[in-house]
């Protein structure tokens, strides 16, 4: 898990994840799941705190950014081949695999890894399985590449232990190692195709175009006792598909502007995302909901950083972006053991910007000076709409869903220094973040909602 800027549970909706430049995260609440990146093909992760990507990248990038660059097998040797496997308690076993060619302009690399262990706790199993495939062509005024990845998740669910000495029940005690929810399990199948290129149409410009897809499916059970019959016990099973499309051209500029080093990045982003979920009692009943939802998002940006003097440098951008969503829930009331209420339909179509400006200035060769000012936001994903009413529940009144949330936003400063000397590396700052509309779940309601303003400050 990812907490950037002290946003804790909800610190994965707040942080953007990116491979190799390109936004990972996804409308559901899920977002991000990092278990289905193999380990063995990052090269490396570089991490920007603060809203300052939110121009570049969009929505999420509240707390922060977290770019995961990985290896393409580019510049290696011809044949590169390496193989582990290893094996542990609880009948833990796991394979990696890594291997590239190179001949000439192309090169080709594949990277996977499998774990599978049955866990300390009963219905504690773990079966998860990565790969992801590269093909690339290299020259020196053009790049191109195809990245394939795939993966399967299985993943058994065993609750908590119940402890409450005032009705004696002690289960730590008693079976610290058992489960109350022997069949409750979540199960993740997920795919990407992403194929791009970068040309270089002149001295210091460069026109970079990728585009691609991916699509998660999702299927999990749960029941409130310990047998898998709904018509004894109170259950819930979800089967979703996200299916979202790409196209991000963009145009890097550098050079010298009125004599002065200057670096411009301008582009477009194009996302579509489609999404299906169905909420029953179980596995081949009639469900209680069939959620539709859609959502469009374009979005037009620049940024630029120009050196003003040999040791100051000045970054300023702006990003304006559109959201267009649809959502319908296809209610069922006849459907088995329905004991909840459907949704009303929305259309929503809504414009937010991000906004950025910074400097830097270098006070020597080690210690460099720094502030910035930005605005982000996030818009709320297709799961926290869905859940933005309680269901039927005989302690509240019943409330219709209506996948009403406002868009969360936020503005902060920030200033410190930074410290580079051979192989020491130091960075401190202090910050400032207001949000309006911060995007909270309400764990006594059972709902989603939007805070009256909050703040937070510190020290990274």
């Amino acid at each position: 898990s990812v907490d950037l800027r002290g946003f804790g549970a909800f610190a994965t909706a707040n942080s953007l994840v990116l491979i190799n430049g390109r936004r990972l995260n996804d409308i559901d609440i899920a977002q991000v799941d990092l278990s289905t990146v193999p380990l063995n093909s990052i090269e490396r992760i570089e991490i920007t705190r603060g809203n300052a990507g939110a121009v570049l990248y969009g929505d999420n990038a509240v707390g922060g950014v977290i770019n995961i660059i990985t290896r393409n097998g580019v510049g290696g040797p011809p044949v590169a081949a390496r193989i582990e496997a290893g094996f542990g308690s609880f009948d833990t076993r796991l394979g990696n695999v890594s291997t590239s060619l190179n001949s000439g302009p192309w090169s080709t690399s594949f990277y996977g890894n499998a774990v599978k262990t049955d866990g300390y706790r009963d219905n504690n199993r773990l079966v998860q399985e990565n790969g992801v495939g590269n093909l690339n062509y290299t020259t020196s005024d053009l790049t191109a590449f195809v990245t394939v990845t795939g993966d399967n998740q299985e993943l058994r669910l065993p609750g908590g232990r119940t402890v409450d000495p005032s009705i004696g029940v002690d289960e730590l005690a008693t079976n610290r190692r058992g489960t109350s929810t022997p069949f409750n399990y979540a199960n993740q199948q997920g795919f990407s195709a992403t194929a791009g290129f970068t040309k270089t149409l002149a001295n210091g410009i460069d026109l970079i175009v990728d585009g691609g897809v991916r699509d998660k499916k999702q299927q999990s059970a749960f029941f409130s006792g310990p047998a898998p019959v709904p018509a004894l016990f109170t259950s819930t099973y979800v089967d979703a598909d996200l299916t979202t499309w790409s196209i991000t051209p963009r145009l890097s500029v550098k050079g010298l502007l009125l004599g002065m080093p200057s670096q411009l990045l301008t582009g477009l982003d194009y996302y579509d995302a489609s999404f299906q979920q169905n909420r029953g009692a179980g596995q081949g009943l009639a469900p209680w909901h069939n959620y539709d939802l859609r959502q469009q998002t374009v979005a037009g940006y620049f940024q630029h950083t120009l050196g003003v003097a040999p040791t100051t440098d000045v970054s300023y951008g702006v990003r304006v972006q559109s959201v267009s969503l649809s959502a319908r829930d296809h209610f069922d009331v006849a459907a088995p053991f329905n004991t909840d209420i459907g949704a009303l339909p929305l259309r929503s179509d809504e414009t937010q910007y991000a906004l950025h400006l910074g400097g830097e200035h270098r006070l020597n060769d080690i210690v460099s000076l720094f502030g910035r000012a930005a605005r982000a936001f996030r818009t709320p994903d297709v799961d926290e709409r869905v859940s933005s009413g309680p269901s039927f529940d005989p302690f509240f009144n019943p409330l219709p869903q209506t996948f009403r949330l406002k868009t969360q936003t936020s503005q902060d400063v920030e200033g410190g220094l930074r410290i580079k000397g051979g192989g020491l590396q130091l960075q401190s700052s202090l910050y400032l973040m207001d949000l309006a509309n911060e995007i909270h779940f309400s764990p006594i309601l059972f709902y989603n909602t939007n805070l009256d303003p909050t703040r937070r400050y510190g020290s990274p």
